[in-house]
């Protein structure tokens, strides 16, 4: 029993030997292992620190150069921390950037491509009696400003919703009549207004005319016009409520739709749709005139549906006498007895040394405001239902006629 326990315990010793033998050799691998990795760890740390150190050095030296600029420059020096955005932020960042973008994009695009859409919608808002009106499909009441005069419209009318989203109605019209009226008068002479409506040309040249003498022979514009004038306390418009013709008369009056009241003529026929509203005054031009004294006259404008020819015919001693430039809309209708029919009698209701042009018909300076002006020539043509507007001038006021205007 003896010799076997000694056995064991021999046996057990050479175990034990071989086993730290083993161990002895694993420590050995794992320590030249570890040195292995600290090396390889020191070749990479070292120059990348070496790299850290000097951008942070560069990044110190940066900093003392802005905070010596400012200095310099007599600004307040601050401690800035580095923005360092989280991943969050930077999409805040690009969403807010994108939204800006967009935001441009479209009011470029407003700007270049609607921007008379976009003075439309603003000057609704201002001007519309209410201003929850500009969202409905309703017309409604507005007080709009044109050159400093307050005028009152409702949008149902074509004439006042021009007025109103535009600025003005016929704009380029407006901005002849003020150019002729300062070049050629210096803003002393008389202004006459065969047809007024509502009285939207009369209001305008108020302020560079002496006086203004209006002609409109319907009362319920008659009514609107007479209340502007009061309201805006206007001393040099006189308002003449009858037509002007070629004889002294009253006749049918074919009163407008209640979507454009600028359409009512003494033209039977003129538009088909429209119906007599009774007879209303009508008076030869020349003894209007010299019934209200008024001369010498420098400049008229006349718009009266078809009714030019018997108009101008009843001027024929003011226009010889006065000579007055004469802008007026000249309605050519085959079919009427009373329109014109020729450029041979439209030259022939003017004085000699009569001088004719021709607006351009576009749209682009309605809105605008701007006008272009050619010589008659074969623009209009005579057998065709047309409307164009013309401007008859004396020879000696040439100089004083601009072919070409820049509105405002």
């Amino acid at each position: 029993m003896k010799n076997s326990a000694a056995g064991c315990s021999k046996r057990s010793q050479r175990r034990g030997a071989r086993k730290s033998a083993s161990e002895g050799v694993l420590r050995q691998c794992v320590d030249a292992r570890r040195l292995k990795r600290n090396e390889a760890y020191e070749s990479f740390w070292h120059p990348t620190k070496k790299k850290l150190d000097a951008f942070e050095s560069n990044t110190l030296k940066l900093s003392s150069i802005q905070h010596a600029i400012r200095r310099h420059i007599g600004l307040p020096n601050c401690e800035c921390s580095q923005f360092q955005g989280t991943e969050s932020d930077l999409k805040a960042l690009k969403l807010s950037g994108a939204a800006l973008l967009t935001l441009s994009l479209c009011f470029s695009y407003t700007f270049l491509f609607a921007r008379s859409r976009l003075d439309g919608n603003y000057r609704c808002w201002r001007y519309a009696v209410s201003f929850v009106s500009c969202f409905g499909d309703e017309a409604f009441d507005f007080v709009s400003d044109i050159d400093g005069i307050q005028y009152e419209g409702n949008t149902g009318n074509y004439i006042d919703a021009s007025i109103l989203y535009r600025g003005a109605y016929e704009k380029d019209i407006l901005f002849f009549l003020r150019d002729a009226m300062t070049a050629a008068y210096s803003g002393r002479g008389v202004f006459i207004d065969i047809g007024a409506n509502t009285g939207q040309h009369s209001l305008f040249m108020s302020r560079y005319a002496t006086e203004v003498h209006a002609f409109e022979p319907w009362e319920p514009v008659v009514k609107r016009f007479r209340r502007m004038v009061e309201n805006n306390q206007i001393k040099n418009i006189v308002i003449h409520p009858v037509g002007l013709g070629d004889q002294n008369s009253r006749k049918p009056f074919f009163k407008p739709g209640p979507t454009n009241l600028g359409t009512g003529s003494f033209v039977e026929g003129f538009r088909s749709q429209y119906t007599a509203e009774g007879q209303l005054e009508i008076q030869i031009g020349d003894d209007a005139l010299a019934k209200a004294a008024v001369e010498p006259i420098a400049l008229i404008k006349m718009d009266i549906e078809g009714y030019e020819k018997l108009a101008l015919k009843g001027l024929r001693k003011t226009l010889r006498k006065d000579r007055p430039i004469v802008e007026f809309e000249l309605s050519t209708d085959p079919k009427s007895s009373v329109s014109i029919k020729s450029k041979e009698e439209l030259v022939a209701l003017f004085p000699n040394d009569y001088e004719f042009l021709v607006f351009r018909n576009d749209r682009a300076h309605r809105l605008a405001g701007t006008y272009a002006l050619e010589p008659l020539g074969n623009l209009i043509q005579f057998d065709l239902a047309m409307q164009r507007d013309i401007v008859a001038y004396p020879a000696e006021k040439k100089k004083y006629i601009a072919l070409k205007g820049f509105g405002s």
